[in-house]
């Protein structure tokens, strides 16, 4: 078996985005590159991404979002036991993908700590980046 990750498009417009994620773990371990977000599937298939904003229930393991490239780099820590939330376009700001060589564009979940009947939610809102 494998852990479930359901990811349900909310809005996806032509530059703006959103995304549910629920993760339940079934006792297979960690994820550790789950893709959640390919530009490839957002209208007019930009080359990249802006997250404008993150909202999180996870209980019991932690999640880091990557930038995949060939070295992931982290975009934004979800720590266990801690729902939250951050509106970075509240502030003008983005996380912008700052991944360097071999980057696709792509945002990855890992998890640490996810055992069988782990659940988690994230919402996050993107931008797409105008080519």
């Amino acid at each position: 078996m494998a852990n479930t990750i359901v990811i349900t498009p909310m809005l996806n417009g032509s530059r703006l985005g959103s995304y549910r994620v629920d993760i339940v773990g079934d006792g297979s371990g960690d994820e550790t590159g789950a893709i959640l977000i390919d530009p490839a599937n957002i209208p007019g298939a930009p080359a990249k991404f802006k997250i404008r904003a993150i909202q999180w229930d996870d209980v019991g393991f932690d999640v880091t979002l990557l930038w995949q490239a060939s070295a992931n780099v982290q975009a934004w820590e979800l720590p266990k036991g801690i729902s939250g939330g951050i509106r970075f376009s509240d502030t003008g700001a983005h996380l912008t993908n700052n991944a360097g060589a071999g980057v696709t564009g792509r945002l990855l979940l890992a998890t640490s700590g996810l055992v069988a009947g782990g659940r988690g939610s994230i919402y996050l809102e993107i931008q797409a980046n105008p080519a």
